[in-house]
C-alpha cells in the first residue's frame, strides 16, 4: 500500500480538528491518534501551517505548484 498524501486543504483542517479535541480535554497524542495521524506527519505539518489561514494555505500551495513547472 502506497503513503496517502494529503492536501494543504486537509491538513489545515486536521489541524483544526486536533485543536478542537485538545480544547475538550483529549492529549495532543490522543487526538492526533483520533484523526488517523502520525505524531510526525501532525509536528511538521504544524510547523508549515499553523500560523496561516486558509485562504493564505490555498495561496501558498498555488505559488509552490507555479514554482515546481519553472525550468
Amino acid at each position: 500500500m502506497g503513503k496517502k498524501r494529503h492536501t494543504v486543504e486537509e491538513m489545515f483542517a486536521k489541524l483544526r480538528q486536533v485543536d478542537a479535541l485538545t480544547v475538550q480535554g483529549r492529549t495532543e497524542a490522543e487526538a492526533v491518534c483520533q484523526i488517523s495521524m502520525t505524531e510526525v506527519a501532525y509536528y511538521c505539518c504544524r510547523s508549515t501551517y499553523d500560523d496561516l489561514k486558509c485562504d493564505h494555505v490555498r495561496r501558498l500551495n498555488g505559488l509552490e505548484m507555479a514554482d515546481a513547472r519553472l525550468p
